[in-house]
């Protein structure tokens, strides 16, 4: 009786990549070779059992159940063909007999190709489940808000997993860049990090495309703010076009309370309680709630009587792209243009500017604690600003500006 001799094997031993798994076929002297269809990291082959090994996955991220049953169903067949009498057999003849087998269904079932995984429904759900604070979690659907914002502009397909990649990251890397500073666009990239982490964990990728794209760190430099000087200055500035001298006004009233534009938009009446502003901030307010009091000084009650025609607002309000468009109108205008040193937007440098050309809502905060820093102790700011006790946001007031230096020389 004609024995064969059937046995299984990786045509690469190469293990840094997948090598495709073989049938050896050997009957009367005629030897077929045929491909299973199936790939698997050499290191992840058991050799004597001729099997891929428990728990293992390959690079398309099929299960060592599958591979196997496929190795076990092909070797069935070869032992099908092999049983009945061949006459003249050649290679040709016995592995047209053994494809006979698989495609007859006889042994081998149809092999179904996996349903693909949505990568935004993905994304909605690491936004609902991340192990975040809740302020935390807004950032995370600014970030699913800009990648559809991205695939749109650019006329791009379905985003998918299989695109999740080092060229998309680089290219949604300079679509951010545009209009926003490199901190900004480094902390969005870092949520994206997070997610990859994620999604390799659970299996959607097999490879994390931030082992090669190299995530930068954040610069800061000292935080800008105008000197009591300036701000007393764009106070008592006259002149102004009535939509200028509403913007001052709102501008100004944010340097004396050092509130966030969010919550000044918010602010009524009802928050004026015995001189004090009395408000809890929105950013805090989920995870440590605090309530803030400010003592209100003759410019903010001024501003605040220049406005009680309003029903119920404390003083107009404006979205925000609006107020930092008109703040540097108005800048301009009252030529509050010294020249100052900030992180340039998409390069990650030091560059001079304008002041006028870097005004926002958030420079008025700024100005309210750096104006107060070198007199007030930090845990009073912090209870007006709304900083909780032991932040580092102070951190970056500790710097040496003129005055020190000039004040240092007249020592000597």
């Amino acid at each position: 009786m004609k024995r064969a001799k059937i046995n299984f094997y990786l045509d690469n031993k190469n293990d840094n990549n997948d090598a495709k798994i073989f049938l050896n076929l050997r009957f009367d002297g005629v030897r077929v070779k045929l491909y299973t269809g199936y790939c698997i990291t050499p290191s992840k082959w058991s050799k004597d059992n001729q099997t891929v090994v428990r728990n293992a996955l390959n690079k398309a991220g099929e299960s060592f159940s599958t591979i196997n049953d496929r190795i076990d169903l092909i070797r069935k067949a070869a032992e099908m063909a092999t049983s009945i009498p061949l006459i003249d057999i050649t290679a040709e003849l016995l592995k047209k007999e053994v494809q006979k087998n698989i495609d007859n269904n006889l042994v081998v079932p149809q092999i179904e190709e996996a349903p693909k995984i949505d990568f935004f429904t993905v994304f909605d759900t690491y936004i609902k489940t991340a192990k975040v604070v809740e302020r935390r979690r807004d950032h995370l659907s600014t970030v699913k808000n800009q990648l559809t914002a991205y695939i749109k502009e650019k006329k791009r397909s379905k985003m998918s997993f299989e695109k999740f990649n080092v060229s998309f990251l680089t290219d949604f890397d300079i679509y951010l860049s545009d209009g926003r500073s490199r901190n900004t666009v480094i902390s969005k990239m870092k949520i994206l990090r997070a997610f990859a982490h994620y999604s390799l964990q659970r299996g959607y990728i097999k490879t994390n495309p931030f082992l090669t794209y190299k995530v930068q760190q954040e610069r800061y430099l000292s935080p800008v703010y105008l000197t009591k000087t300036e701000r007393d200055f764009l106070y008592e500035f006259k002149g102004l076009s009535n939509k200028l001298d509403r913007i001052r006004d709102i501008f100004i009233f944010q340097c004396m309370v050092g509130c966030r534009v969010g919550d000044m938009n918010n602010f009524t009446k009802s928050n004026i309680i015995g001189g004090f502003l009395v408000y809890s901030p929105q950013k805090t307010r989920t995870e440590n709630p605090v309530i803030v009091r400010v003592p209100l000084s003759l410019q903010a009650k001024a501003i605040i009587e220049k406005y009680s025609f309003l029903e119920d607002k404390l003083i107009p309000t404006l979205s925000s792209q609006k107020y930092n468009t008109y703040l540097r109108e108005l800048f301009r205008h009252v030529e509050l243009v010294r020249p100052v040193v900030r992180i340039e937007p998409g390069t990650n440098k030091e560059e001079v500017i304008a002041l006028s050309e870097i005004a926002s809502s958030h420079m008025a905060r700024r100005t309210f604690i750096g104006i107060l820093h070198k007199t007030v102790k930090n845990e009073v700011i912090g209870s007006m600003s709304g900083h909780t006790p032991g932040s580092k946001a102070f951190d970056r007031y500790y710097n040496i500006d003129d005055d020190d230096l000039l004040a240092a020389i007249g020592e000597i």
